[in-house]
């Protein structure tokens, strides 16, 4: 079978090295941001600085991203990477967004500089975040994408790629969205896929190291999940564990 996968390429959020932002649109062409001044301590042992926000693209992922700066040793990208790894998902703004998490307010940055866009995230808010609960989503992650620019982190919406769609019940398998299927079972990462999907996602997530980690360190428990197909799309469904609701 084979498996499309449509990436929400995300262009690179960067802080660097004095006082103003640019916005970098696409194309690569750049328009002046907001103005901004120097601000606290940023990632990297940097200065941070405030700027203008930056535009967002219709479906597909979004069109423009920040850059800064004012950081010691030069120009620092939130979201550069070598390999999938490095990539995980954060809110886009600075509390993020209540409810069910979407594709428009998540964002992929290197997991080293997650403290970096937080701070830069939340430059100019003046209070504390809404008391509301933002659900996370398992089927949003995050991978790194090669182009012309190098390695960009990047957000993959697993639901509207081939990787999740289904005929019947039995095209659906159940599994983490970690690389190599490997780990501890949590509401907050299993998903459904169809088969082809589960092996498109090694790749996209973990490339070839899924065969050092043969077999996995820690094995999965799926005993409280199934999984079914709805409307072409494979979903997670409750499996009652035996003597879960004895007292």
């Amino acid at each position: 079978m084979r498996v499309t996968w449509f990436v929400l390429v995300l262009v690179p959020l960067s802080l660097g090295c004095g006082s103003s932002f640019a916005r970098e649109d696409a194309g690569g062409a750049s328009g002046a941001g907001g103005a901004g001044a120097s601000g606290g301590a940023g990632a990297n042992g940097g200065a941070g600085a405030s700027g203008g926000a930056g535009g967002s693209s219709a479906a597909g992922g979004t069109g423009g991203g920040f850059s800064g700066s004012g950081g010691v040793g030069g120009e620092v990208s939130f979201s550069s990477c070598e390999r999938p790894s490095d990539c995980v998902v954060t809110h886009r703004t600075c509390c993020g967004a209540c409810g069910q998490a979407t594709a428009e307010d998540r964002v992929a940055v290197h997991r080293d500089r997650v403290d970096g866009y937080r701070e830069y995230a939340c430059r100019d808010d003046l209070g504390t975040c809404p008391g509301c609960f933002g659900d996370p989503d398992p089927y949003l992650v995050a991978t790194c994408v090669h182009g012309e620019s190098g390695g960009q982190c990047a957000v993959i919406d697993l639901r509207a790629t081939d990787g999740t769609s289904c005929s019947t019940g039995t095209d659906c398998r159940v599994r983490l969205n970690t690389c190599c299927n490997c780990g501890v079972a949590t509401d907050d990462n299993v998903v459904a896929v169809n088969r082809g999907g589960s092996e498109q996602l090694d790749t996209q997530l973990c490339e070839d190291i899924c065969k050092e980690l043969d077999p996995c360190v820690t094995v999965p428990d799926f005993s409280g999940y199934g999984s079914a197909c709805d409307q072409g799309q494979c979903i997670i469904t409750p499996v009652p564990i035996p003597g879960a609701d004895r007292p």
